[in-house]
This record gives C-alpha cells, sequence and structure tokens, in this order.
C-alpha cells in the first residue's frame, strides 16, 4: 500500500499548489485504490510454490 500512499500524497501535493484541479483529484484517487488492486494481483505470482515432497516425521524432534 506504500505506492498508493505515495500515489496519494503526491494528489494532494497537486491540489494543494493548483496544479491539478477536483476532477483530476477524483481520477488520482481513483488511482490509489486501482495502484493497490495491481499490485496484491502481481504479488501472487512472486510467491513461491509449495515443494511437492513434504518432509515426514516430526520436525521439531531431535534426531537420535
Amino acid at each position: 500500500m506504500l505506492s498508493g500512499a505515495l500515489l496519494m500524497a503526491a494528489g494532494i501535493l497537486l491540489y494543494d499548489f493548483g496544479w491539478v484541479d477536483l476532477l483530476q483529484f477524483g481520477f488520482i484517487f481513483g488511482a490509489y485504490f486501482v495502484l493497490g488492486w495491481i499490485y496484491l494481483f502481481v504479488s501472487v505470482l512472486f510467491v513461491p510454490g509449495i515443494p511437492a515432497a513434504l518432509p515426514k516425521g516430526n520436525p521439531f524432534v531431535a534426531p537420535k
């Protein structure tokens, strides 16, 4: 959510200085939510997979 927060902070500054009007600020506000969803769906592509063979036995017991 950091990227969306940075976009929103930049949008607030641009609106404060008068470089964007209220309609453009509304689009920035919408992009704030869209950017978060994009990061959510793209991040799934970078999650490592589950290994096919899980170790057998209790992993918390020291081997004898």
